[in-house]
């Protein structure tokens, strides 16, 4: 499978590689409800839990087609990629190591080091309390999107209307709905502006210093 450069905050000192199939908002929150089930526990890498009751935690509903989602995640996290260069170093990361799904208990072995970058708010962009409280919905995804440093360039509005899952609503009625969530960005502080143009939409935020 080939690799695939995804964009770095600073892609002069950095680039960053993936290989495997394209992650979803939904496979980010599962890794981040397991590193959350890690934490304080005396359990290094493996992680055992009941499927459903996973689910449940997650506030999905506890259902054959919630553990069905689940399970296609989990096997897209065991076999993603992330190949970091510098001047200094070349690494290679794996979000999950190991994936064993036996009948009503499932058995996950995180990447320790994956695991200890994303919960570690000093190697992020996005506070670590927030990422593990964020709710699903259109307003916490652009939340954390921006707060990713992702959101400089204009993007589609189509693409981002795929990405947050809100496929059931008309284009235009996106386009209202968005409108108005940005809005609530602008009046919180977290971004300067938007501008929805052209089926695109651009966003301006705070200088880079001011994002942690």
């Amino acid at each position: 499978m080939s690799e695939v450069e995804i964009q770095a905050h600073n892609p002069s000192k950095v680039r960053i590689l993936f290989t495997g199939e394209e992650l979803q908002q939904d496979d980010l929150r599962i890794l981040l409800a397991l590193i959350k089930l890690r934490e304080g526990s005396l359990m290094s890498r493996k992680l055992q839990f009941s499927p459903r009751e996973f689910c449940a935690a997650m506030g999905r509903a506890d259902s054959s087609s919630s553990v069905a989602v689940l399970k296609e995640s989990l096997v897209r996290l065991q076999k993603a990629r992330i190949r970091v260069l510098t001047a200094q170093m070349e690494a290679h990361y794996s979000f999950v190591l190991n994936v064993e799904f036996e009948r009503g208990v499932w058995r996950v072995w995180l990447s320790e080091r994956v695991a200890a970058l994303l919960a570690d708010s000093t190697f992020t962009c996005l506070d670590k309390d927030a990422r593990f409280a964020a709710k699903d919905g259109l307003e916490s995804w652009l939340y954390s999107f921006v707060k990713a440093d992702a959101c400089f360039v204009p993007f589609k509005l189509e693409s981002l209307q795929a990405w947050t899952g809100l496929t059931g609503y008309a284009p235009k009625e996106f386009s209202r709905v968005l409108r108005k969530k940005l809005g609530g960005l602008v009046a919180a502080g977290e971004i300067d502006s938007f501008e929805l143009k052209d089926g695109k939409v651009r966003i301006t935020k705070h200088t880079l210093q001011e994002v942690h």
